[in-house]
């Protein structure tokens, strides 16, 4: 294929997309599963429990959008909620009576929960409570987590299994302080186990001040189908970190910040903008690590006051075989909309990138230093569509083979690398005297199409002496920019009445 070729495919492809941490990650320890834990249709050693569920309809203190039909409640098996008493095999052994009855809601009324020791959510099982979104001090269904303090290695808080999940919940380390902190285990966490489709959900959930949130898979465990939504983390190391996504993996509505444990008025909460706490984040501290994945679609989500907001790069492990070699890689991939990242050092890193390459529409992406940087990779593009980028540097792509951005607002300067570049409609802002695009060394293909603010001049260096395409002229509005996704959430979903047949 031609370079003009290429790069007229390459803006098709975004408009058509219209519609470092310095803490070592740690996995959880692969353990086998109580057979307890598991229920399957088929089971030759599957036997039924003493006593069946007795289903009803929780009552939520706070406003629900559907009904919980739940099978059992904690308090049934002795869980206090004063806060104080442990209340871990209380929850456990709700949990297991609950799979043991073929699966369904443990319901977690309102109230605060210590659980000293560490929870698992088995099959076909959901951990629910009574939630609203954090808006200063917590209210709902508090689970006080004490278990794995000093120590990131450890067993996380909630490991949960295959077609599980956890909702309504608000998750909070009494014994974390802004002042001094200590590293703790995986807040939840998904493991790998064979003979299910290993779908998880985590939603309406509120992390307060986890050193590691939610874990989703690990260089030797595979995904499908997660789902995390409508959830808000505030994490000193990481808040989310996903590997080995086999299929469609979904981030909706996510915010990771400071801010909900800064704001929450717990005790050992920041109360000042410099708490050591707060400084890690800024230094070495990322939002959300997406690895690799197939076909996963983001957004929206929210990300500020991080070292790195989103960090994409190659999986953790050279595994290849089944599904991963039909597509190829342990790549990074994706296509992320309305993503929302600010005060961050670097907003987007991008490394390790699938051929089948990361787009970007209706984003901002802005960071102190640089709002994307982009790693070399070969054989691989990204695509910006109607976002916003900025920094000191706005792109710094160190080399890959396509960079494109399709009636985008830069805020900063643009840095190529080798490889092509796409600038088409939008603006470039700029201080005086400050390069706008600086092209690193001969490439096969620059386009820089009606671009206001950009001026021939301000493109320079080694490679702006090989022949590019300009043209100052302004383009009429794209039509792409009327076609805006509507991601409303859906209404309440409840039925007419509260009776159950």
């Amino acid at each position: 294929m031609s370079t003009s070729a290429r790069l007229l495919a390459l803006v098709a492809l975004t408009a058509l997309g219209s519609g470092a941490s310095a803490n070592p990650v740690v996995n959880p320890p692969v353990v086998p599963s109580p057979p307890a834990y598991v229920w399957q249709d088929g089971r030759s050693d599957w036997q039924a429990p003493a006593r069946t569920a007795r289903w009803r309809l929780a009552e939520p203190s706070l406003p629900c959008p559907d009904l919980v039909v739940a099978g059992c409640e904690v308090g049934e098996f002795g869980a206090r909620a004063d806060g104080v008493t442990d209340d871990t095999a209380a929850f456990q052994s709700a949990l297991l009576f609950m799979a043991e009855n073929g699966g369904g809601t443990v319901w977690v009324p309102a109230g605060r929960y210590a659980i000293r020791g560490t929870l698992t959510v088995p099959v076909n099982v959901t951990l629910r409570g009574d939630w609203a979104p954090p808006a200063g001090e917590p209210r709902g269904s508090i689970l006080l987590a004490y278990a794995g303090r000093g120590s990131a290695a450890g067993k996380p808080f909630l490991t949960v299994y295959p077609n599980a999940g956890v909702r309504g919940l608000t998750i909070y380390y009494p014994e974390q302080d802004a002042e001094a902190p200590v590293p703790y285990p995986w807040t939840i966490h998904r493991p790998d186990l064979n003979g299910f489709k290993p779908c998880m959900t985590v939603e309406d959930v509120t992390v307060l001040n986890a050193w590691c949130g939610i874990q989703i898979g690990t260089p030797v465990t595979g995904n499908t189908n997660w789902l995390v939504r409508n959830v808000f983390i505030t994490a000193i190391a990481s808040g989310i970190e996903t590997d080995m996504t086999n299929d469609t993996g979904r981030l909706y509505n996510v915010t990771v910040s400071p801010r909900f444990w800064r704001e929450s008025r717990v005790l050992g909460a920041p109360s000042r903008p410099d708490a050591p706490a707060l400084q890690a984040m800024r230094l070495s501290g990322v939002g959300i690590t997406l690895r690799r994945h197939d076909f996963t679609h983001h957004g929206p989500f929210t990300i500020d006051g991080y070292a790195i907001g989103l960090k994409g790069e190659a999986s953790r492990t050279d595994r290849h075989e089944g599904d991963f070699a039909t597509y190829g890689t342990s790549h990074f991939q994706g296509h992320f909309y309305g993503v929302e990242i600010r005060d961050c050092t670097v907003a987007a890193h991008l490394s390790g990138l699938h051929p089948a390459s990361v787009a970007f529409t209706d984003s901002v992406l802005i960071g102190h230093e640089v709002g994307v940087r982009v790693e070399a990779t070969p054989d691989a593009a990204v695509l910006f569509n109607r976002c916003t980028v900025g920094g000191a540097t706005a792109i710094d792509n160190r080399g890959l083979w396509a960079l494109s951005a399709l009636a985008c607002d830069l805020r900063g300067p643009v840095r190529q690398g080798a490889g092509a570049l796409a600038l088409v409609g939008g603006s470039l802002q700029v201080q005086a005297g400050v390069p706008a695009v600086w092209l690193e060394a001969e490439r096969t293909g620059v386009t820089l199409q009606g671009v206001e603010g950009l001026e021939h001049a301000q493109v320079q260096g080694p490679g702006a002496q090989s022949p590019f395409a300009f043209d100052a002229a302004a383009l009429p509005p794209a039509s792409s920019a009327r076609a805006r996704l509507d991601v409303t959430p859906p209404g309440p979903l409840k039925p007419a009445g509260r009776r159950l047949a």
